[in-house]
């Protein structure tokens, strides 16, 4: 069997449209908006997890013990009402910067919460445990 680049994994594709299309009205940034990621560079690769690394090691104060788990939940609980705020900001900041424009900052940033964590997540774990594509499977 060969390795074939184009069969071994899928493309990063993504379809917005479809929750502005179940909510009329609601999500107007989203309408039409479905496409593929760009295959990103090992460096916007390294550039994201850096960034979401910083991102999160930026929640916690600098004298908390992060392995421990009830200082880490008690700080949580007694930040700033806008350091979640902030930090998703840096987030959709660094995965923008990652898509190359396609989605759009302002594309990832107009899907609700729950949406914009799973696409958050389904990205990082394309880019570090990508999916095989069918066309790779032999029977």
């Amino acid at each position: 069997m060969a390795f074939d680049a184009d069969s071994e994994v899928i493309p990063l594709d993504y379809n917005f449209a479809t929750l502005a299309k179940r909510y009329p009205g609601r999500y107007p940034t989203l309408e039409g908006v479905e496409g593929t990621v760009p295959e990103p560079s090992d460096e916007a690769v390294q550039a994201f997890q850096q960034a979401l690394a910083r991102a999160t090691r930026e929640l916690l104060p600098k004298d908390i013990d992060e392995d421990d788990p009830k200082a880490v939940a008690k700080a949580m609980r007694s930040m700033p009402e806008d350091t979640w705020a902030k930090v998703d900001v840096k987030i959709i900041d660094a995965l923008a910067e990652l898509t190359a424009g396609s989605p759009t900052r302002d594309q990832i940033a107009a899907l609700p919460f729950r949406l914009r964590r799973k696409f958050i997540t389904w990205v990082q774990k394309e880019l570090m445990d990508p999916e095989g594509s069918n066309a790779a499977t032999k029977v």
